[in-house]
């Protein structure tokens, strides 16, 4: 299903790409969704009403997406019933100075923290960094005196936006008493935890 732009012909502003399924044994059909995107927010609602349209013999929809998304603010009093697989975020960085240099960062965030990395595997990151964030760029220089320690793992997780620093303070992937700088790489941090749709 699409939503043309009425004002710019051959344009679309959103699409929904879903598809009948079998349903559970009291229901015709379940609508099982890929898709749903939209350039402002009252075509997305659109676009979910017509997916629920099926409601009367579809009353499951099967949707693959992040454990929170935004859809179910837009859903009223249904709720996810449950959740059929999930895969926990795999990442590690394998170039702290050259990850951190090419990742983007907030314009409107900024702040220093000096970093103790631990990384066994990869000496080039092991050791000391300072981490400098402005105007939307970010950098790592080796020295400063290592207020927070973080093992690679847990500096992946953060960078990736999967986890905040106090999070990772809580389950033991990073040390400091350093209140200041936690707040700092809290606020450098993506606004939301990243996910991934596809399986392969």
């Amino acid at each position: 299903f699409v939503v043309d732009a009425h004002d710019r012909p051959g344009e679309v502003d959103g699409y929904a790409v879903y598809r009948m399924t079998p349903g559970s044994p009291v229901a015709d059909y379940a609508v099982t969704v890929s898709e749903v995107v939209a350039d402002t927010a009252d075509q997305h609602r659109a676009l979910w009403r017509v997916v629920g349209s099926s409601g009367s013999q579809a009353p499951d929809v099967n949707v693959a997406g992040p454990a929170e998304d935004p859809l179910f603010l837009i859903l009223g009093g249904a709720e996810p019933t449950s959740v059929q697989r999930e895969i926990r975020w795999m990442l590690r960085l394998v170039d702290v100075a050259g990850a951190v240099a090419a990742r983007g960062w907030n314009p409107a965030a900024s702040g220093c923290v000096h970093l103790q990395v631990e990384d066994q595997y990869a000496s080039w990151n092991d050791g000391r960094w300072v981490l400098e964030v402005a105007g939307g760029e970010g950098r790592l220089t080796p020295g400063g005196d290592g207020t927070v320690g973080v093992g690679i793992g847990g500096l992946s997780s953060w960078w990736s936006g999967y986890a905040s620093a106090r999070t990772l303070l809580r389950t033991g992937h990073l040390e400091s008493t350093d209140q200041v700088a936690l707040s700092v790489l809290d606020g450098l941090g993506a606004a939301s935890p990243p996910s991934l749709v596809d399986v392969y």
